[in-house]
């Protein structure tokens, strides 16, 4: 063995534990140090720790955080640990699992039943001894197989020239129905997913090939927002941009989303820069706070604007242009009724600027929306220019 290897057991079954314990002190002795968990919350505090982690043996149903609840854990921290699991759940729960692990960047090294023999236990030991893992990359290579994510589209339509001018990109579950992994307990929140660079290198991953196989005779750009927190990460800009080809990134809008935690305002400002430099646009979703204050104030070019649609929206929107000058165009998003499509449509006659967002729907049906909206609007388009 290249030198002591420290490995978590995770399983809130005692007896479990210790003979997994027992196999590798016997055969390893003092070279693998190991570091026992009940549960996904005992994990945290050891990770908390700053230890240094070269694998990770876990049950799958335990309490006070399950094996859902640390594959979360491990893609939101970008924690590139390698994970074998140990269980005796149903081969539909533990399939489940892994589609999870793998759309989240967790790698999966392999699953046992229980009991576990000792050969098992050998083998798991020495993949992570040789396959000691010191570069983040594994996080952004292309997952090869997808069961579980599907993206869904937004056309969004200029109020003055009634035209497409770009496509909201949104994740969810493919069957939402389904999201039930067992008895209480659920796939995690579609939206907690985009706080991980495995999840995001994935939308990022399928945007490409939609907007290869399905979207590339159209001129629109696509929207996708991604936390400032993950812009502010070099690895995830470089690594996942970086294989992005040309055609692609020119079709692109990152929407940048603010979070309550407390990014570098250079470092974002330095990798938003850095986008921008390789032919990404860039946007903003605005519920203005210091950090989107003075980012605005960075001067970094963008393409537009997004506000949600809530009450005194429009009000939101003549103060932001009265605080910022900035004659940049408006996205009015998430208008859910008619009276408000219509209040929007309304206020964006009045300012010859703005944008609203329809219904979500999939890859094959926004071809078809398209080609019917841009078919029924064609006059209409002729009569204004």
């Amino acid at each position: 063995m290249k030198s002591k290897i420290n490995v978590i057991l995770v399983d809130d079954v005692d007896f479990s534990r210790k003979v997994v314990s027992f196999i590798i002190k016997k055969n390893f002795h003092d070279q693998v140090n190991i570091i026992e968990a009940k549960s996904c919350n005992d994990v945290v505090n050891i990770l908390n720790k700053k230890n240094i982690i070269h694998g990770i043996i876990t049950d799958i149903m335990m309490p006070n955080g399950d094996g859902l609840d640390l594959i979360k854990v491990l893609s939101e921290n970008n924690y590139h640990i390698p994970v074998a699991i140990v269980s005796s759940v149903k081969a539909t729960i533990l399939e489940k699992v892994m589609d999870l692990a793998e759309v989240s960047g967790v790698a999966i090294v392999n699953s046992y039943n229980k009991p576990i023999s000792a050969e098992e236990v050998i083998s798991t030991i020495d993949f992570f001894n040789v396959n000691r893992i010191e570069d983040r990359k594994m996080l952004f290579e292309d997952v090869k197989q997808n069961d579980l994510v599907e993206l869904y589209y937004q056309p969004i339509v200029n109020f003055s020239s009634h035209r497409i001018d770009g496509v909201q990109v949104s994740p969810h579950w493919k069957n939402q129905k389904a999201s039930a992994v067992a008895e209480s307990v659920f796939l995690p929140d579609i939206n907690d997913m985009k706080n991980t660079a495995g999840f995001m290198n994935l939308m990022f991953t399928l945007l490409e090939r939609d907007i290869k196989s399905k979207f590339s005779d159209y001129r629109y750009t696509f929207r996708i927002n991604v936390k400032d927190i993950l812009i502010c990460d070099d690895d995830f800009i470089n690594h996942v941009f970086d294989k992005i080809e040309k055609e692609t990134k020119d079709k692109i809008i990152v929407v940048v989303e603010f979070s309550e935690d407390v990014v570098l305002l250079d470092k974002l400002t330095e990798n938003l820069e850095k986008l921008l430099s390789d032919g990404v646009r860039i946007s903003i979703e605005l519920v203005e706070n210091d950090m989107q204050c003075k980012l605005l104030e960075q001067g970094i070019a963008l393409s537009n604007i997004c506000f949600e649609y809530k009450k005194n929206v429009f009000n939101d929107i003549k103060r932001f242009k009265e605080l910022h000058g900035k004659d940049i165009p408006i996205i009015i998003g998430n208008i859910q009724k008619v009276n408000q499509q219509q209040a929007s449509l309304d206020y964006g006659f009045e300012c010859l600027q703005g944008d609203f967002i329809t219904s979500e729907m999939k890859n094959d049906k926004l071809v078809k929306w398209i080609n019917a909206y841009e078919s029924e609007t064609e006059n209409l388009q002729c009569e204004r220019f």
